[in-house]
């Protein structure tokens, strides 16, 4: 062979790989979206003309809007799935119109009604949770043949039949209207779990189905649902579970660990030790946790030297840790800005606080001190509230003024977050928890915020006013606003000068029990606003007279305001013996 031909027969079979391997990798992998498309349409367009083999499109963990419909154009076997049921939301409605043997997988249909109508066509919908509310419909089915399993149905009516349903098998009915309604049952209605509904069908489980909670479906121990199902279940092969995470189709991911905290760090002098713990997965497949350290915030969490090992950490089947060998480490920043901090919201004998972000800052402390006349404690204390940008401080005494203040500051830290994987496959792992942070070495200090000076009080919540926070006062539909300066002044003059004696009280108890209605017109007419304002403006004066200004001062405006009278008096008098000696 010449060295001509050969170099074109080898520029020939180059130009092949580089159309051809794209298709090869296409036929094994799935479609995702976002990624390979940026919509489901777009995917399902390239499926339905061809240009791709592949026939799995998998959407993103999110909330989905998107209305998809599986039209008799696909190529028959087209799967349709979430990226993990529990965190891929499906807020719009999936409507199969004569596609042939697809599946529909590993989605939480929420507010859409139905969120899947089977118009007609063959379809598989299996391993999905459906939640509802009363008058809502999950799934219905006009004239077609689908297959309805391992799904959790809560809330709301379930599955509404007009046509023949093939086969409904290892489901979960949870508080539903209705089971199935209307329609003919046809091959299977069998091995189903109801609880809070009547039950129907063959071989149903009427217990407690004991899932883990808090809209997490996956199965305690114990659960009669555990092997109760038709089929097999993908992950050992034993008889399927009932449920969204059961059978052959089944979501294997773990939920997100919840609630991770560091517990406590203690220092040696030149090294740490840090406590941590989390709230255990109660999946009764759980085989175990890692856990993921660094110096530094955020993914991929790739820390080294600590005296349990390089991240991540196997640490087995355990819901906390004490981790040792943790280095001192140098802040990250100099100098840090002062939080910006806003009106607190009153509370029982707690204050609800918020302050802006400040980069760099790896904690926040908030300082406060109560009015040296109000409790004789002018002393100020200060509360470490870790990596927040809001706190509650409780424990205060209603009435009372607290000047309020927060700082931020910067220090080394090491950074967590926890992951959870299952006995049958160690290497399958859940998402990272939310991360935890222990500071560690030497702190920089941030100068302190602007001050804000606000009262705790007991807030009484009267029905037909929409101020979430249960304000009764005219000024406060005046205002708009609860904390408002100007209302804050009016509460503070009911609380020191109307509630503290028998009149003052009458008249609160009056104003509570005719005030709320009109508030509300208040609120729902701007023009009145405005003039409820204007006649606040002589007792928010009064108020703040009483308040803001010194008590000597008080007592020679008090004083002058008497001599005027006085004096009026006096100019009247004499006006009136004039008159009178003229008239005589």
């Amino acid at each position: 062979m010449s060295g001509s031909l050969h170099r074109r027969l080898s520029f020939f079979l180059f130009i092949l790989l580089v159309v051809l391997f794209p298709a090869v990798q296409s036929a094994t992998a799935a479609l995702r979206v976002p990624g390979d498309y940026r919509t489901v349409a777009a995917a399902l367009d390239a499926i339905q003309g061809g240009l791709i083999s592949e026939r799995e499109i998998v959407l993103g963990r999110g909330t989905w809007n998107e209305a998809i419909t599986l039209s008799s154009s696909l190529p028959p076997g087209v799967i349709l799935r979430g990226e993990e049921t529990a965190r891929t939301i499906m807020s719009s409605s999936i409507t199969v119109a004569g596609a042939i043997n697809e599946r529909i997988s590993y989605f939480t249909f929420t507010s859409s009604s139905p969120g899947v109508n089977i118009e007609s066509g063959t379809v598989t919908v299996a391993n999905n949770i459906f939640r509802y509310d009363t008058g809502s419909t999950a799934l219905t089915v006009v004239s077609a043949q689908p297959t309805i399993t391992n799904n959790v149905f809560v809330g709301g009516t379930a599955i509404a039949a007009a046509g023949n349903v093939v086969a409904v098998e290892s489901n979960a009915f949870i508080n539903t209207d209705n089971s199935v309604r209307d329609g003919e049952l046809g091959t299977s209605i069998s091995n189903n779990a109801f609880f809070g509904v009547d039950a129907i069908g063959e071989n149903r489980v009427t217990s407690d189905p004991l899932f883990v909670g808090n809209n997490d479906f996956h199965l305690r121990a114990g659960s009669p649902l555990i092997d109760a199902g038709i089929g097999t279940d993908i992950f050992d092969g034993s008889t399927a579970d009932i449920g969204a995470y059961g059978g052959e189709f089944s979501d294997v991911i773990p939920q997100v660990v919840q609630d991770l905290s560091v517990v406590s760090v203690q220092n040696d002098g030149q090294e740490n030790t840090a406590e941590l713990r989390w709230s255990p997965n109660l999946w009764y497949l759980t085989g175990g946790y890692r856990l993921y350290y660094d110096t530094e915030a955020g993914a991929p969490y790739g820390g080294t030297g600590i005296d349990q090992g390089n991240s991540p950490i196997d640490v087995g089947d355990v819901s906390s840790i004490t981790l040792s060998g943790l280095r001192n480490l140098d802040p990250d920043v100099a100098q840090l800005a002062a939080p910006e901090l806003v009106r607190p919201q009153p509370q029982n004998t707690a204050l609800v606080l918020s302050w802006s972000a400040v980069t760099g800052a790896t904690g926040y402390a908030v300082h406060y001190r109560a009015d040296n006349d109000a409790d004789n404690d002018n002393e100020e204390h200060t509360v470490d509230v870790g990596n927040v940008l809001s706190y509650t401080l409780s424990g205060l005494v209603n009435g009372v003024d607290y000047h309020l203040r927060v700082s931020a500051y910067a220090q080394g830290a090491y950074y967590f977050v926890v992951t959870s994987y299952p006995q049958f496959d160690t290497a399958v792992e859940g998402e990272f928890s939310s991360e935890a942070l222990a500071p560690v070495g030497p702190r920089v200090e941030g100068p302190l915020s602007n001050e804000v000076v606000d009262f705790p009080e007991a807030i009484e919540v009267f029905p037909g006013l929409p101020d979430k926070h249960g304000g009764c006062f005219i000024a406060t539909a005046a205002y708009g606003f609860y904390g408002a300066d100007e209302v804050r002044l009016l509460r503070r003059f009911r609380d020191h000068y109307l509630l503290t004696n028998a009149p003052g009280r009458a008249f609160v108890a009056w104003y509570y029990e005719h005030s709320p209605h009109w508030a509300k017109t208040v609120r729902d007419t701007p023009l009145l606003k405005s003039l409820v304002r204007v006649a606040l403006m002589p007792a928010i004066a009064l108020a703040a007279f009483l308040f803001y200004v010194p008590a000597a001062v008080q007592g020679i405006v008090l004083l002058l305001a008497l001599l005027l009278w006085v004096g009026y008096v006096a100019c009247r008098l004499r006006a009136a013996l004039a008159s009178m000696e003229k008239t005589a």
